[in-house]
């Protein structure tokens, strides 16, 4: 993602690339919190076409753009099919950072917060009391 500074009409608009057909609900919460943690009130997000191998020498990858949304930060919960509830979703992450309050004994440890591919869960695993052992 990048952040365009377009003048006082537009202060600051979120840029995105992405296959439409593609976008999952966690893309569009992605595209979200960047907006929202770069302070950017609108949103524009570029389609990209599906991809075709070029013929030439070096075989290089041709992208073509299939049209464009752009549109207020805060229109993007209710985006159809994919909407979702922003305060589920700052519900989710209070209790996230609970959780890892929580859990993170040690002031100055070093914790890996990981999710497996397709699972729901965390792990969180203090690296430190890995290495002492």
């Amino acid at each position: 993602a990048a952040v365009a500074r377009a003048g006082p009409a537009h202060p600051a608009v979120s840029v995105h690339v992405r296959h439409r057909d593609l976008l999952e609900r966690a893309d569009l919460v992605q595209i979200y919190l960047d907006a929202l943690f770069s302070a950017s009130p609108e949103v524009l997000v570029f389609w990209l076409a599906q991809a075709g191998e070029g013929g030439g020498a070096g075989d290089e990858m041709r992208v073509r753009f299939d049209g464009s949304l752009f549109t207020a930060t805060k229109e993007l919960p209710s985006f159809p099919p994919h909407s979702f509830s922003p305060a589920d979703l700052d519900g989710a992450a209070r209790a996230m950072l609970g959780w890892l309050e929580s859990s993170c004994a040690h002031e100055t440890a070093t914790y890996w917060l990981y999710k497996a591919p397709g699972e729901r869960s965390l792990q969180l695993f203090d690296l430190g009391a890995r290495a002492a052992a």
